[in-house]
């Protein structure tokens, strides 16, 4: 016998969820974050980078889903580069550089943390669920807007 769900699922329209600036050395990027469980160290976001734009070397600690919706961005570890309309999966203990070739909207889902590294491979910056719903609510609260509670409860 099939047992009663005892949760709920939701639907986020992301149109609801402002995008937040958010100014990093590398570059300043968008980000509507979806979705985000401390609880669960999990977060969902779309993310819009402008071309040129890369990103340290990090390490994810868990599963990492990604689908472009536009642009083109690639790791400079591998032979392939993701486009509109490309699904992208990043198991757990991978390690690579994210550039952006040209304007970029995508979708990732993250499982608990990346770590940042510099040229020299020392720590840069450790971001999981916890440090991301702070950054996002921190810059948004910044330009007078709010996270909906929804993403986060």
């Amino acid at each position: 016998m099939l047992p009663k769900d005892m949760r709920s699922t939701s639907a986020v329209d992301p149109e609801l969820v402002p995008w937040a600036r958010i100014e990093r050395p590398w570059g300043t990027t968008y980000m509507k974050l979806l979705r985000c469980s401390v609880q669960e160290n999990t977060f969902t976001n779309i993310v819009r980078y402008p071309a040129g734009i890369q990103l340290p070397t990090h390490l994810h600690t868990g599963h990492v889903h990604a689908f472009t919706f536009e642009g083109r961005w690639r790791y400079l570890e591998y032979d392939w580069v993701a486009g509109a309309g490309h699904y992208v999966n990043e198991p757990p203990g991978t390690v690579h550089t994210l550039v952006i070739e040209e304007e970029t909207t995508a979708l990732f889902a993250v499982h608990n943390a990346f770590i940042f590294f510099g040229p020299g491979g020392e720590f840069l910056k450790y971001q999981d669920a916890a440090v991301t719903l702070e950054d996002c609510q921190a810059v948004l609260a910044r330009d007078g807007l709010e996270l909906p509670k929804f993403v986060y409860e």
